[in-house]
């Protein structure tokens, strides 16, 4: 509006924190833009500041205007035949010829100006690698303990005593070292092989290789949880490890199963932190993450996010929906793409179309008729985001604020959710806790309640063990009776 006081305090005040300031002059063709560009010139000129050109570019071709009207359109939820929210066709990227022509009013002088300005921006810009070290916290350790690894050993060392052994263990007396440990009863010869292979395989790449903290934390979340809801016995390759059992995270005996541990962790995978998920009850998951939040603070831990594409079926029905094509058409055209793509394996699938059946074939062309470059449109949109949301499991829990770690944002439900999905995340180090919330857990918890309520009867599901002797459970399988059976290993 000409405020030049305004503007000069903005200016200075900009000018003061960062050492690199610029007015920057955009090449749009709008009218209020021209007569603000040769303010702000003029303002520059005055009071000595530099100028750069901006090109503000929401597509990267002249000819990709039509299109992002529909991306708007599609976006706003209007049609193709509404008055709906257009951009000018003249926002894309621009080359030096045709910046200068759309600054030329400005004058030769300033014009090279702006250019000046943008060569000097430009070297300012520097190559720079992501910092994907690992990112644990330091496990919070019991008072007399200063080394997590030998923590770690010994909680393993307990477990050992306790789950294989069979023993009674009981912790120092006063006045006694914190690593003591009184064992009653059961049998510890049963413990050499598992020494065996925690001392030649899993204890070398843990504790060597500086992955106690994980282990720690992963523990003492999964078996905080067990005190508070059902957790899954665990799946996947971490069932293989000897350490996972006896630190509480699994609950299934590895030993004598054939399991590898080297598919669970092995000296070729150690660019990225284990991958260890969990199951818990879906109704109450959530303490879970309040759990995290206050053990390691609320800035430290953060929903993974996670983004949405369009594929060509949802490209499809999209565009369809701009065009107001009838949604019972919308689907079968949908529908039909996914056969055409099935028949062109790979290929163009819209060659195919003359391949299909005549009644089939007639009803897309009589699509096509209407709106020819349908298809072309919904093909331009695949790979393109669709929304952002959480994932349903993956919590990031870090050493430092995430704030200036990660880039993050807000929900709608006002909750603290990371820009980057669980690859980036994973890749640059970050610990990924995968807290996935199963309904069966659930489900099972509430059939536990009923069956003590009726029949007096406590059932106790981590002290249940597999008997090879009883049928009967395979011979469910057998007769086909698997209604709600999630997963059988």
């Amino acid at each position: 509006n000409g405020d030049e006081d305004m503007a000069l305090y903005f200016a200075e005040r900009l000018s003061s924190v960062f050492d690199d300031f610029y007015i920057e002059l955009h090449t749009n063709s709008m009218p209020e833009q021209r007569k603000v560009n040769l303010w702000l010139c003029d303002f520059a000129k005055r009071h000595g500041y530099k100028t750069i050109y901006a090109v503000d570019a929401h597509y990267a071709r002249k000819e990709d205007a039509e299109f992002h009207d529909m991306w708007l359109g599609c976006q706003t939820k209007a049609f193709f035949d509404e008055d709906h929210w257009r951009m000018d066709h003249e926002y894309y990227m621009q080359g030096e010829d045709e910046v200068r022509e759309r600054l030329a009013y400005l004058g030769e002088d300033e014009v090279d100006k702006c250019f000046a300005g943008m060569e000097e921006f430009l070297s300012h810009v520097e190559l720079f690698e992501l910092d994907t070290s690992h990112k644990v916290p330091r496990y919070p350790l019991p008072d007399g303990w200063s080394d997590s690894g030998e923590y770690l050993k010994h909680l393993v060392l307990v477990g050992l005593l306790e789950k294989v052994c069979g023993c009674t263990v009981c912790g120092p007396d006063d006045g006694e070292p914190v690593e003591t440990v009184h064992v009653s009863g059961g049998d510890p010869s049963l413990a050499a092989p598992y020494i065996e292979q925690l001392r030649d395989k899993e204890f070398p790449i843990i504790v060597g290789e500086g992955l106690s903290d994980y282990f720690l934390i992963v523990a003492e979340y999964c078996n905080w949880a067990k005190r508070r809801m059902l957790v899954g016995p665990g799946r996947g390759s971490c069932a293989a490890s000897i350490v996972c059992y006896l630190l509480g995270i699994t609950e299934i005996d590895p030993m004598g199963k054939g399991l590898v541990f080297e598919r669970f962790l092995n000296y070729g995978r150690l660019s990225s932190l284990p991958d260890i998920d969990l199951d818990f009850a879906d109704v109450s998951k959530g303490l879970v993450h309040e759990h995290l939040r206050e053990m390691y603070g609320e800035e430290h831990v953060t929903a993974v996010g996670v983004t949405t594409f369009f594929g060509i079926k949802l490209a499809v029905k999209e565009v369809c929906r701009y065009f107001r094509v009838p949604i019972k058409d919308s689907n079968r055209l949908t529908s039909l793409v996914d056969d055409l793509e099935a028949m062109s394996g790979g290929g163009d699938w819209k060659a195919e179309i003359e391949n299909l059946d005549g009644q089939d074939r007639e009803f897309i062309e009589g699509w096509l008729e209407r709106f020819p470059d349908l298809f072309a449109r919904a093909e331009r949109m695949v790979g393109l985001a669709r929304q952002s949301g959480k994932h349903a499991a993956g919590y990031v829990v870090s050493p430092m604020p995430l704030a200036g770690e990660l880039p993050v944002r807000k929900s709608s439900a006002d909750e603290i959710i990371s820009q980057f999905d669980k690859n980036a995340v994973e890749r640059m180090g970050f610990l990924k806790a995968d807290i996935l919330g199963l309904r069966n857990l659930t489900t099972l918890s509430m059939a536990a309640e009923l069956v003590k309520e009726r029949h007096g009867v406590d059932i106790d599901f981590y002290r249940l063990r597999d008997d090879p002797s009883d049928d009967a459970v395979w011979s469910l399988f057998e007769r086909g009776r698997t209604l709600g059976i999630f997963q059988l290993e």
